[in-house]
């Protein structure tokens, strides 16, 4: 008669290990799927049985949830009526061993559970195959065991392409082991975990279990793929990792150097924002890291506390990315740990350098508040953990004369040509009192304030530097003022370094806009915070500021060395510090000319930019110059000098500043009137800037009294076409004339749009060459809308002349083309415009008629009596002649 269990377990499991009835209070001896629903909703407790194969001594079974337990749901996996864990629903996946005659697995249900998924893998032997992707790996739960040893044996499978990193969270062992392709794995002396493995695919892992222990033995580990091409373990004293793919990647490195300590240095980090990078000081899961995530950057350096040091980076796809890393290890120096008093004695030999670090937790600072040398050498101390660029403090073959306080948790210092030993002490950082002194190159400042009952007052001094060509910056960050309140910063520290009030804040200041301050490096400064008492004042900052000491030539920039280029104002295009006395200097060259275009001009009234120079003086605020080229004789150096100084505290505002691009010239100048000039070949690019003055506006009339120029160009008989262009405008952005009717020994005529034109010329030979401009003013009487002077040619011939094309509005139809206008008086206003030309012509025939029948000896009286008229009048520029250039608005 066959048993009745036996009938139940044969309708129970299928091919698959899917449940066909209720699995509770059965017997098994394979693998088992619990699906939704086959547990019924009024069943609180199921028990699953699970008999030892007689033909081993090793039960496992591994618990995977394929849904979810809920809140209220537990299992419990017990043998020998003993429990060896409980799951809850917070597993995912466990494994138990055991060498009892059978396992039993109950399940204890809070509530009916109709979506209740698991399954319970069965085996004879404690073998696995294991998938890195899953995460982790850990020694299989079990109870002190009594008969023999488990061995348990895990395959660690890997993608072609890929290795896995092993990692220890947990290691417990005392008899038992852990082998990793034949080496015994251990924590090491004074160690509580090992070091991370890299582990090729097909590895075997294998555990043995040792029996009569009372205490159970385990390991719990970590498992991450990692690329096989940029990960490896390194002995090499110098390692350096350079990495500029664009694909995805996961990258460990491991360095395990010689004696002494590593310095790692980040020359590179040209990466996307979800890349991560991690340093750990050692090799295991232990070990600390020294930085991860957003604080890197380029040229970090890290320091680590003995020969080993991992690396482990994770790029994600993106664009192409370049990743450059060194490591190289040094005999003395290292990671400090700091975490109270503590004093570091070292002896370097042969003057190697050596770099420390100390690293506190975040929000703390460090300091460094003793350093005893005992021989000669150089000692840097940075603040943070990049030793490019100046140093907060230096120590020259002495002591440290007054603490230096860092502005972050991490101090960096690095010793050069010490032969003897030194001592220092770091220090966690205190909280600092209201006054401050300061000797660094660089820091901030705040001042808080506890409430409305908090009266005081402050100091931060900023201790003089006695370096050449530097100042100092003072940028206020924050200002929360009530009535009664002032800050005020002043340069100088006391009265014996005359001490001058820069600017001050109260209650009713303007700071909005708070600008950069500069101040004499050799002089330091001081800001003063005085608080009254106010209701309304909260708890907090009130007061921040950041300064920082940098040489002049980087605060007003590079001096003009080139043929060419381009001056700005310190910051452009924001606004230029107060306090600011900046220079440029243009160095004669060979008695040239200095061409200069002011592409922009923004100078606060009350600041300055002038230029300056023998018999020159001129004052770009003064003048409205924006979008003008100008141009200067140099028999000495010119000086550009922009000056922003404070009077008396009071705060003004500064402008954006300038933008002027400079060029040398062979020839050239500023012409008002008719001129020659011959130029030899050895003249290559000379440039006149021809411009008439503007006269008042005739309010009668109401018509602007604005002039063109008729200039008539007349060139010798060396003129190569095409060396010679003329500008119709005040700069060289506008349109060119066209001289395409200009020929050797000939002449042309032509008009200009507004007041001013610039002629360029440009020898292209060996040969002398004469250069001829008689120039004409008229008075213009109509306009293009965007303020040319409209041309009466330019009317209604289907040309946009004017550049916006308001001399084609209102046409009926195209006129015929007028002649150029000959000299004429300022034009009175006509109903019909269109007649004008023809009456003044009329008007001129009779003039002449009258003037040829004249006698000889009155011509000269009545020439020299229309002459003065017309001067006064700004009609005929004919006469008029300079040398220098004269500013024009």
């Amino acid at each position: 008669m066959v048993p009745v269990h036996l009938i139940l377990f044969l309708l129970a499991i299928s091919v698959e290990g899917i449940l066909a009835i209720s699995p509770c209070n059965q017997t098994f001896t394979g693998n088992v799927t619990v699906s939704p629903g086959e547990i019924p909703t009024n069943v609180m407790n199921c028990t699953f049985n699970f008999s030892i194969n007689p033909n081993s001594d090793t039960l496992m079974l591994v618990f995977s949830s394929l849904g979810c337990l809920s809140s209220g749901d537990n299992i419990t996996i017990s043998a020998d009526s003993k429990i060896i864990t409980t799951i809850t629903s917070e597993n995912d996946r466990v494994t138990v061993v055991s060498t009892s005659n059978f396992t039993v697995v109950t399940l204890l249900r809070g509530s009916g559970n109709k979506t209740l998924t698991f399954k319970l893998d069965y085996k004879k032997e404690c073998t696995q195959e294991v998938d890195p992707s899953l995460g982790f790996l850990s020694s299989p739960k079990h109870l002190p065991l009594t008969k023999k040893i488990i061995k348990c044996t895990y395959n660690v499978i890997s993608p072609e392409g890929q290795i896995t990193l092993l990692g220890f969270t947990s290691f417990n062992f005392k008899s038992g082991s852990l082998n990793v392709n034949g080496i015994n794995v251990t924590a090491g002396q004074n160690r509580t975990l090992p070091d991370d493995l890299l582990i090729p695919s097909n590895t075997a892992i294998i555990l043995s279990l040792p029996s009569n222990e009372n205490k159970t033995e385990e390991f719990i580990s970590i498992l991450s793929l990692v690329n096989d091409d940029c990960s490896n373990k390194t002995f090499s004293v110098y390692d350096n990792f350079i990495y500029t793919s664009s694909a995805g990647a996961v990258c460990h490195r491991m360095i395990d150097g010689p004696n002494g300590t590593l310095v790692v240095t980040v020359k590179s980090w040209q990466t996307d924002s979800l890349d991560i990078l991690q340093f750990r000081d050692g090799l295991s899961q232990e070990d600390k890291p020294l930085i991860s995530g957003s604080s890197v950057k380029d040229n970090i350096v890290l320091v680590s506390s003995g020969s080993k040091m991992s690396m482990h980076l994770e790029f994600k796809p993106t664009i192409k990315r370049r990743v450059e890393i060194s490591f190289t290890s040094q005999a003395s120096g290292g990671l400090v740990k700091v975490g109270s008093d503590i004093t570091y004695i070292s002896a370097m030999s042969g003057g190697k350098d050596g770099v420390f670090q100390c690293t506190l937790d975040a929000g703390k600072k460090v300091s460094l508040t003793n350093f005893n040398m005992s021989n000669n050498g150089t000692v840097e101390v940075y603040d943070g953990n990049i030793i490019i660029g100046n140093p907060v403090f230096t120590i020259k073959n002495t002591s440290l004369p007054i603490p230096v306080f860092m502005q972050t948790n991490q101090m960096t210092i690095v010793t050069k040509s010490v032969l003897s030993s030194y001592t220092f002490r770091a220090t966690t950082g205190m909280a600092q009192d209201c006054d401050q002194f300061s000797q660094l190159a660089l820091g901030s400042y705040a001042v808080k304030s506890l409430g409305p009952n908090d009266t005081f007052t402050c100091n931060l001094i900023i201790l003089p530097m006695s370096k050449a060509d530097y100042g100092g910056t003072i940028q206020l960050t924050s200002l929360d003022l009530c009535p009664g309140d002032k800050v005020t910063i002043s340069e100088g520290i006391t009265s014996l370094n005359a001490q001058k009030e820069l600017v001050s804040f109260t209650y009713n200041s303007n700071y909005q806009f708070i600008p950069q301050l500069i101040f004499g490096a050799d002089k330091g400064a001081r800001i003063v915070t005085a608080l009254s008492k106010c209701d309304k004042r909260q708890a907090g900052v009130v007061v921040a500021a950041s300064y920082d000491m940098k040489t002049l030539s980087s605060v007003c920039g590079k001096q003009p060395q080139s043929p060419s280029g381009t001056v700005r104002s310190p910051y452009y295009p924001l606004r230029y510090p107060v306090n600011l006395e900046c220079q440029w200097t243009f160095e004669n060259k060979n008695n040239s000319f200095l061409y200069l275009t002011v592409d922009k001009l923004n100078i606060t009234v009350g600041n300055s930019l002038k230029l300056t120079g023998d018999k020159t003086e001129f004052d770009f605020t003064a003048d409205k110059t924006l979008g003008k080229d100008l141009i200067f004789s140099k028999s000495k150096d010119l000086i550009l000098s922009l000056t922003s100084v404070s009077k008396d505290g009071t705060l003004v505002i500064p402008g954006e500043g300038f933008v002027i691009n400079y060029e040398y010239l062979d020839c050239g100048g500023s012409r008002n009137a008719n001129f020659s000039e011959t130029f030899s070949g050895d003249k290559k690019d000379c440039r006149w800037i021809v411009s008439l003055p503007k006269t008042t506006q005739d309010s009668v009339n109401a018509i602007s009294s604005v002039y063109i120029i008729k200039a008539k160009l007349k060139v010798s008989e060396n003129y190569v076409p095409g060396s010679l262009t003329v500008y119709d405008g005040t700069n060289m952005t506008v349109n060119t004339l066209n001289l395409a009717n200009l020929s050797s020994g000939k002449e042309l005529t032509f008009l200009s749009r507004v007041d001013t034109i610039i002629i360029q010329y440009k020898n292209v030979t060996t040969k002398n060459f004469t250069l001829a401009v008689t120039i004409t003013g008229y008075l213009c009487a109509n306009f293009c809308q965007n303020g040319i002077c409209m041309h009466d040619e330019w009317r209604c011939n289907n040309i946009n002349d004017c550049g916006d094309n308001s001399d084609e509005l209102h046409c009926s139809a195209p006129p015929p083309p007028s002649s150029t206008p000959s000299p004429q008086p300022k034009p009175a206003p006509k109903e019909d415009k269109g007649q004008v030309p023809g009456f003044w012509l009329a008007i001129m025939l009779i003039i002449g008629l009258i003037i040829g029948i004249l006698l000889p000896f009155i011509i000269p009286a009545i020439f020299r009596r229309m002459r003065k008229r017309n001067y006064n009048r700004m009609t005929d520029m004919d006469n008029i002649t300079t040398d220098d250039y004269t500013p024009m608005d």
